[in-house]
């Protein structure tokens, strides 16, 4: 699901714990900054019959470093070519 230019939701493949539906939602905060929320549930699998407070702490990090690499793209990418 999408709707340019607040919503991104997709399915990511987490291996032997199934498929999760991670919703990014970027909300305007200036002219100049977005705020990038973002949102999970198991959808499939394994992960399904995990407790979400035992999933959240385990996926921590890869949550981390994804918001990490989706602000180093947006910092560091160029500007189309004229």
């Amino acid at each position: 699901m999408s709707a340019p230019p607040s919503l991104l939701e997709l399915d990511a493949h987490a291996g032997s714990l199934g498929i999760a539906r991670v919703r990014l939602v970027f909300e305007p905060v200036s002219a100049t900054t977005t705020r990038v929320r973002m949102g999970w549930r198991a959808a499939a699998g394994a992960a399904r019959f995990v407790p979400e407070t035992v999933l959240a702490l385990m996926l921590r990090p890869r949550n981390a470093e994804t918001l990490h690499r989706v602000e180093d793209i947006a910092v560091h990418r160029q500007p189309p070519a004229p």
